[in-house]
């Protein structure tokens, strides 16, 4: 069966040390080899060179798998290692840019999957909360595959570094998917890859076109609709999801509704107090229950005036005032106005989310206190939220903990999701 695949980028450096466990043939030659493999450049040329022998190769060249399913790779950096308890698997593509070696691994769609689960889920003990992740990145893989192969993970610029930034931070996205791939630890999850395996082939679907749907880590009780297109999520407004088992509606059109749900929340799936499923969210340390569900943050106007001028590129002398200016359904702030004086600064989109990011705030659902001065004269803000990550789509920690409770992958997927079916694609 042949599996959809990509190329992605995994090293670029002056040279490199390869070792194959399995045999692979070498580019049009078909020589066969294995075993450890220096690599470098030199007069244009790719040179191959073990204790044995050099071996002189084209400006590209290939290593094809001979047998895929027992065959794998490591690859290191002189110096430093790229993977050391990582394996990648499929075929090796080894290019010359800019005089420097160029390492590239064609892998499969589910080599792929497995390899985002192992990094995020490496601590996750529920299976069929695993199975709903394994078929919302799949979905994302059929979805995007054309536009992530055409992406390279060796960026350009400070935009791009910083979108990336933000990225990581505030809203996991199609694009940014392969640039957390890293192939599978030695040391694995066996409950993801059996999740990954359990859900083969499987993709989600609406109207007969497979649906890329947003995630987020804790939606805070609330949760709203919507898909993605390209990078960007579009929102579905009429379609809010409350995270309660009685599906219960909590009013938050308003300031003061929206404060009374973030001061005073209903108990939902998300609102868990259960340690051990917090920590099986992620595998990186991304704080306890008070930085997921409910969260607090004081912050002094230094502090923020520090943010705002890498923001704007410009001095900014105070900060007298934050005024939320528009939210979406579910409160996730769209437009915030800075006062400075005389001058208003506003924040939207993308400064939006590098503001958040950088103040590292674990969500865009929040309100400010009036300020109060601190000991040196200076304004210090309170911001109070709820939720971590941009709160659409699946709720993570919330379909975590109804996989806890015995709910079905389906049930899941049909909690957040309605008209959403899961169907056979390969």
């Amino acid at each position: 069966m042949n599996l959809p695949n990509l190329v992605i980028d995994i090293l670029k450096s002056e040279s490199a040390f390869i070792s194959l466990d399995g045999k692979y043939f070498l580019g049009e030659t078909q020589r066969r080899l294995s075993g450890d493999w220096s690599m470098y450049v030199k007069d244009g040329k790719i040179y191959l060179e073990n204790d044995k022998e050099i071996i002189i190769e084209d400006e590209e060249t290939t290593f094809i798998p001979m047998e895929w399913s027992d065959s794998y790779f490591i690859i290191k950096e002189t110096g430093s290692v790229v993977s050391d308890k990582n394996y990648f698997k499929g075929a090796i593509e080894v290019s010359i840019q800019e005089g420097e070696i160029v390492v590239s691994n064609r892998v499969d769609v589910d080599f792929f999957i497995s390899s985002l689960m192992d990094k995020h889920f490496a601590n996750n003990k529920q299976l069929e909360f695993l199975k709903v992740m394994a078929i919302v990145y799949r979905s994302y893989f059929l979805k995007f595959n054309k536009e992530l192969n055409s992406t390279s993970l060796i960026s350009d610029g400070k935009l791009g570094e910083q979108l990336l930034f933000v990225k990581n931070l505030i809203s996991p996205n199609p694009q940014q998917l392969k640039f957390l791939y890293k192939g599978i630890s030695l040391v694995g999850n066996e409950l993801s890859r059996q999740a990954v395996q359990d859900t083969e082939g499987l993709a989600l679907f609406c109207n007969s076109h497979i649906m890329a749907l947003p995630y987020t880590y804790c939606c805070g009780g609330i949760t709203e609709g919507g898909f993605y297109r390209g990078d960007k999520i579009l929102r579905d407004n009429l379609h809010i999801r409350n995270d309660y088992s009685n599906e219960m509606t909590i009013p938050v059109g308003s300031e003061t509704e929206l404060k009374n749900w973030i001061f005073k929340p209903e108990e939902s799936f998300c609102g868990t107090k259960d340690k051990e499923l917090i920590q099986g969210l992620i595998s990186e340390d991304i704080g306890d229950r008070n930085e997921l569900y409910r969260w607090n943050k004081r912050i002094n106007e230094i502090t923020l005036i520090e943010v705002l001028q890498s923001i704007f590129d410009k001095a900014v002398k105070e900060v007298v005032g934050i005024v939320i200016q528009e939210r979406s359904a579910a409160g996730t702030i769209t437009k915030i106005e800075i006062q400075s004086g005389e001058e208003v600064l506003l924040l939207e989109k993308y400064d939006l989310l590098y503001f958040a990011s950088l103040l590292d705030l674990p969500s865009l659902t929040f309100v400010v206190s009036e300020s109060v001065k601190d000991n040196m004269g200076k304004n210090v803000f309170n911001f109070n939220g709820a939720g971590r990550g941009h709160r659409a789509g699946v709720c993570m920690l919330g379909a975590m903990a109804m996989s806890e409770q015995g709910k079905t992958m389906q049930e899941i997927i049909h909690h957040y999701y309605k008209d959403i079916y899961i169907a056979k694609q390969y």
